[in-house]
């Protein structure tokens, strides 16, 4: 798997409007300006969506409002039911076929999904995504997110241990290509669940004996026997049930973050039983050889050889169980040196001067009608360093303020006071924050144009410079 930088299309804030009581206006407003050039680059679904415009800041769009209850954690059902919600759930994402697979994960999750008036409806998702990179996501990364929604629906329903066993293997079943063969598949196992046969007919004889006992009735006896193999049936599944638990019952999974060289491994393995996870075992492997192991929740690592990694996860829960191994494969080669060390950020919005500079070829130029700019090729956490060289064409004091972002929510913000001199001078800022992805800079009360250079951007999880 060989994935370079996606920038998501984040959302400032977002604004809801009632039209009626049937239709709701949404208006998302976005970090980024939508140019062209963007446009062309994005990808856009909107199911059970209608009214759609993009404007220049922001998407609009009209959505129905739902007036059933979200199918995230409820479980409460019965055994037929839960069987009519997967099979609802399966016939609604195989529309989304048609899509990448990135933007069908985004979509089958359980939070997508509501109940209205007993009926599985999909609420109806957004989404707008750069997709100006190459994530190899593969059918198994679906195949896990199809398995978690039924397994979190079945919980610790007994009766449809064949169901379970099926959805649990469901990640590693090669034999599945498409969500029809899940579908399919769903038809077989519903009839050994359930203990249903297609076409079960039995006829209703009467033979003549000599015995005192004149006639039988062939069905009523087909009926003691069927009940007879249920009960025996049952308690075998009763126990493999057991017995598949105590084995199986445990999913290792983690996913990929890059910034250059810099690999951050983090786990999201899982039990649906909510036992704990107290070990990880991690294996890196470059051309089929191991190299490192661990056995931490994440790992931040900087390759340094290019080639083809494979690196594998064993996590062990509570009960002292092992799950099977997850492995994801991911090619390396290093990038050419950027030519100016501001290049490395890739800072946008930023606006740039090649008169006025420190070092390097170029320096950073904000104006005071256009003060601010942010990079999204970072992986802080812990304590940050932030250190930068400064200037301006006449003394001034400004705020700076710094956010950090993870995933578009707002993790952090600082604001400090600034002197700026006409000769450069070194400025330092230190902050803790949680992991975030995006750091911003934002200048106010600006009197005159500053130049900013030399930036070093430094973390306990990843140092950018």
């Amino acid at each position: 798997m060989r994935r370079e930088r996606n920038v998501n299309l984040s959302g400032d804030y977002q604004k809801i409007t009632k039209i009626n009581k049937h239709y709701i206006r949404n208006e998302i407003y976005f970090n980024s300006v939508l140019t062209p050039s963007l446009l062309a680059r994005t990808r856009i679904h909107l199911p059970n969506l209608s009214d759609y415009q993009m404007l220049e800041d922001r998407a609009v769009y009209v959505s129905p409002v739902l007036l059933g209850k979200p199918l995230l954690g409820n479980t409460d059902f019965s055994s037929s039911t839960k069987v009519e919600i997967i099979n609802k759930y399966l016939k609604i994402i195989q529309d989304f076929e048609s899509l990448p697979l990135f933007m069908q994960l985004n979509l089958v999750r359980a939070e997508n999904f509501y109940l209205v008036d007993d009926e599985l409806i999909h609420r109806g998702v957004l989404i707008i995504e750069d997709v100006d990179f190459n994530y190899q996501l593969t059918m198994g990364h679906l195949l896990k997110a199809v398995s978690k929604f039924a397994l979190d629906l079945i919980d610790n329903d007994l009766s449809l241990f064949n169901f379970k066993n099926y959805f649990r293997n469901l990640p590693n079943n090669t034999a599945v290509f498409s969500i029809e063969n899940i579908i399919d598949d769903v038809k077989e196992v519903y009839i050994n669940d359930l203990f249903v046969e297609d076409n079960l007919m039995l006829p209703e004889e009467e033979v003549v004996v000599t015995s005192p006992v004149k006639y039988f009735n062939l069905k009523f006896v087909s009926l003691v026997l069927i009940a007879l193999i249920m009960v025996g049936t049952t308690s075998f599944a009763m126990r493999q049930a057991i017995q598949i638990k105590a084995v199986n019952d445990l999913n290792a999974l983690f996913k990929i973050e890059q910034v250059d060289n810099t690999f951050l491994f983090l786990d999201e393995s899982y039990s649906p039983s909510n036992h704990s996870i107290t070990e990880w075992d991690w294996s890196v492997y470059l051309e089929g050889e191991l190299i490192s192991q661990y056995q931490t929740p994440s790992i931040n690592t900087t390759l340094t050889q290019p080639g083809d990694y494979r690196v594998s996860l064993k996590v062990k829960d509570s009960t002292g169980n092992w799950s099977l191994p997850y492995e994801q494969t991911l090619s390396y080669e290093p990038k050419t040196v950027a030519s100016d060390e501001l290049d490395a950020f890739r800072f946008h919005l930023a606006q740039y001067s090649e008169e006025t500079y420190q070092s390097g070829h170029r320096a950073i130029q904000v104006e005071p009608g256009q003060n601010a700019f942010y990079t999204q090729d970072v992986l802080l956490s812990g304590e940050v360093n932030l250190a930068f060289s400064i200037k301006t064409g006449a003394r001034q004091a400004v705020d700076l303020t710094v956010i950090g972002y993870q995933a578009g929510r707002e993790i952090t913000r600082q604001t400090i006071v600034l002197t700026i001199d006409e000769a450069w001078t070194e400025q330092q800022l230190r902050f803790e924050t949680d992991l975030i992805d995006k750091l911003e800079l934002e200048f106010s009360r600006l009197s005159d144009t500053i130049y900013l250079d030399d930036f070093t951007i430094q973390s306990n999880q990843v140092t950018h410079n």
